[in-house]
């Protein structure tokens, strides 16, 4: 009761607003307000789902710049190694490490265009500027020791430029679980795992050539080899992760994960081997092969890891698109359809109200209007029905003084309105209409009843004073009492002054003047 009671309170301020205003400003009220509610829920629906299509268009970007870093970070890394091979003195390397030059040109015009494109609002794009000098400068250097040290920083500010990207594009903020370890892998790991195989195959290289490898190189690969462990194994976390995640990035990526699981085995055997071996020129050649397939199992999982990235991406964008579009056409379907009921609406209810106006007005005139079919199933209808019973108990007032009049014309009247057919003021109008002609015939009656008396020689009562314009009636009798009552005493009179002397004429003549005094006095 204490809620209802609340309630009933709290809406007292629109209650009274809509008092004021006629039924269709309070539909167009609701309508407008209906609206308003909708469009700013849809506003606020649309721009959250519009953030998330921006993130993951973000993303897209930056999944298509990633792959072309990674070509060309591979360019690089090659024709590292191709400098490597020139210095123990392999004369093909020179061409290998020429052609490579040719490659890692268009690998950059195509960062061009992609940064030209798509990266000016992205920081790593002014690092992308920045990173061009050095590799014009590695370009335009011959293969020496110089440039395999340029080489290793351009790679290293490669990887970071990739890390970059990722960064800007959001991909390292990516809010779905299977993304962001995909993200993970592609924009970080695989490509560390990768540069470190790269250095340390270099390494291997210089051993066979030398046959022979010093204390400080000997440190170097070892160091390698611990950082190769340490970041394989946070790639088998991120995968593991993935394929828990779906059975499907399970399928596409577990084969390229057991290859370079297995490829990182035996390169860990192999270099266990080649540490083991006290001649590290023959215990290099296995190893090298170990690390080049450990390298190649790496970018394929770093290639394959990046297609699902981008195949999710592109799902979630065709997800977002659609879910965008539904919410505005539901907006806009409910709206349109708000208003195509609020016009549906506002056309019943005026065709109502003008029908109930209309019988309405037509009972104010005494006219009987036909039954009201409103063709509505509101409360409206229930209001037409209950005028429409108004009419019928008028209709019946209508016909039952219509037969009492004619029965008091065909002279019945004791007939009487059957007031008791009635309820609550009607029956109450029909007892007083009752009373009225009961009250009108009892003066009649006792008009009569008293004229009769005096026909009879009855003079002794005389009818009782009636109020207001009634006083006509009890004037009008009691001066009939009196001429006749006058009358009748001169008529006594006139027999008692007769006697045998008395001439009939004479006494014809006193009557007569006699008579005529009494008639113009009554």
């Amino acid at each position: 009761m204490a809620m209802n009671s609340l309630i009933y309170k709290l809406a007292g301020p629109p209650a009274r607003l809509m008092d004021k205003l006629k039924f269709r400003n309070k539909i167009l009220l609701v309508v407008a307000v209906f609206s308003a509610a909708v469009v700013i829920l849809s506003y606020f629906v649309v721009s959250n789902l519009r953030e998330g299509l921006e993130l993951t268009k973000s993303e897209q970007t930056g999944v298509s710049v990633l792959p072309k870093v990674r070509d060309l970070l591979l360019a690089v890394q090659d024709r590292r190694a191709a400098a490597v091979q020139n210095l123990l003195g392999d004369k093909d390397a020179v061409h290998a490490y020429d052609a490579l030059a040719e490659r890692i040109k268009t690998d950059v015009a195509a960062l061009d265009a992609v940064f030209a494109n798509e990266g000016t609002k992205f920081d790593s794009a002014t690092f992308w500027k920045e990173l061009k000098e050095p590799l014009a400068k590695i370009l335009a250097e011959a293969p020496g020791e110089e440039t395999v040290a340029s080489t290793s920083r351009v790679t290293d500010d490669l990887i970071a430029l990739r890390e970059k990207v990722s960064d800007d594009t959001q991909l390292t903020l990516d809010p779905e679980l299977d993304t962001y370890y995909l993200a993970d892998l592609v924009s970080f790991k695989l490509s560390r795992l990768g540069e470190v195989q790269a250095h340390a195959r270099d390494l291997i290289r210089l051993t066979l050539a030398d046959g022979r490898i010093d204390e400080k190189e000997l440190l170097q690969l070892s160091a390698l080899h611990t950082i190769s462990q340490f970041i394989f194994a946070r790639v088998e976390a991120d995968y593991l992760n993935i394929a828990r995640g779906s059975d499907e990035a399970k399928a596409e990526l577990g084969v390229l994960n057991e290859a370079m699981a297995k490829a990182h085995e035996q390169e860990k055997n192999a270099f266990d081997n080649f540490i083991a071996s006290s001649d590290k020129s023959v215990a290099a050649t296995p190893f090298l092969k170990t690390a080049e397939e450990e390298r190649g199992a790496t970018i394929d999982l770093s290639k394959q890891c990046l297609a699902r990235l981008s195949k999710l991406l592109d799902a979630r964008a065709r997800s977002q698109t659609t879910r965008v579009a539904l919410v505005l056409a539901i907006c806009a379907g409910s709206l349109l359809i708000a208003f195509y009921l609020f016009i549906g609406f506002s056309r019943s209810l005026q065709a109502t109200l003008r029908g109930l106006s209309r019988a309405a007005a037509d009972l104010a005139k005494g006219e009987f209007p036909s039954p009201i079919n409103l063709r509505s199933k509101d409360e409206l209808q229930d209001i037409a029905n209950e005028l429409l019973k108004v009419t019928h108990v008028l209709q019946r007032f209508e016909v039952e003084q219509q037969r009492m009049f004619d029965e008091h014309a065909a002279g019945t009247i004791s007939h009487r309105i059957p007031s008791h057919e009635f309820q609550g003021a009607y029956a109450h109008i029909m007892e007083k209409v009752n009373d009225l002609v009961a009250a009108h015939i009892a003066v009649k009656m006792r008009a009569v009843e008293l004229v009769t008396g005096y026909a009879n020689g009855d003079f002794t009562t005389e009818m009782e004073k009636l109020p207001g314009e009634k006083a006509k009636v009890s004037d009008a009798v009691n001066a009939v009492r009196t001429s006749i009552a006058a009358i009748s005493t001169q008529i006594k009179t006139w027999s008692m002054q007769l006697s045998p002397a008395t001439s009939p004429s004479a006494a014809m003549r006193n009557a007569s003047t006699t008579n005529s005094a009494a008639w113009s006095k009554a």
